[in-house]
């Protein structure tokens, strides 16, 4: 079934492979062929995975600053309806670490 729309999803490690170095080359190869077929580009830049994949798109410097915390921002109910990271992980992280002011 044919689609109105080009959807790409790329982690951000694949985007920015190197600090401030922008790959805009994939960004315009896709943006071609999607003129081509008629459709409309969409993208997503996904921070980090999950599983698996959460080491394979959080560039390492992200990680380097920010640390554990950038593990778990952003998972507001993914896997349970009654728990989810920020709830249950982070502020109890927070208050454990010292680190209710940052």
């Amino acid at each position: 079934m044919p689609s109105a729309s080009a959807y790409f999803r790329f982690y951000w490690r694949e985007i920015e492979p190197r600090d401030g170095e922008i790959d805009f080359d994939r960004f315009d190869e896709l943006l071609a062929h999607a003129r081509r077929a008629g459709q409309k580009f969409a993208f997503r830049i996904m921070c980090t995975g999950s599983g698996q994949y959460r080491e394979k798109g959080m560039k390492r410097t992200v990680k380097d600053r920010l640390g554990w915390r950038a593990d778990c921002l952003g998972d507001m109910g993914g896997f349970s309806k009654t728990w989810n990271h920020m709830d249950h992980f982070y502020l109890q992280q927070l208050a454990k670490t010292g680190a209710q002011e940052a």
